[in-house]
């Protein structure tokens, strides 16, 4: 009788092994559809970025800025558009934080802002001594 019982658990147990098993191997196309769905809608998706440094050189097309990337100093060239916000004048040597998205592996900046280097804000915060 023990025998019977466990003989009989252990059919169902083998028989739920097996369904699990076969609902999996028949779900797994289906999420490997989906998900090479999501990395098409994920690369129609642009991601945007930030880059705070020097104008080095402008023109209405180009902007070349140098900053600092892991100690050492860079240039990083962006296309300029129509559709560019600008926020102030820019000019060589100005401190600006670009926003800009990668576009067929070309930096396009969506806005440029013009602000003070950091050595200027903290003159302007400090208290002056008379």
């Amino acid at each position: 009788m023990k025998i019977a019982k466990f003989v009989s658990f252990l059919a169902v147990l083998i028989l739920g092994c097996a369904t699990l098993v076969s609902a999996a191997s028949t779900t797994a196309p289906a999420k490997a559809k989906s998900t090479s769905t999501s990395k098409s809608t994920a690369a129609a998706k642009t991601t945007v970025h930030h880059i705070m440094g020097t104008v080095s050189s402008v023109t209405d097309s180009d902007l070349v800025v140098e900053h600092e990337w892991k100690g050492k100093k860079e240039e990083t060239k962006f296309a300029l558009d129509s559709n560019t916000k600008k926020d102030g004048d820019i000019t060589k040597g100005c401190h600006v934080t670009v926003t800009y998205e990668l576009q067929n592996h070309q930096r396009t900046a969506t806005e440029v802002k013009v602000g003070a280097m950091k050595s200027e804000m903290k003159d302007t915060t400090a208290p002056k001594k008379s």
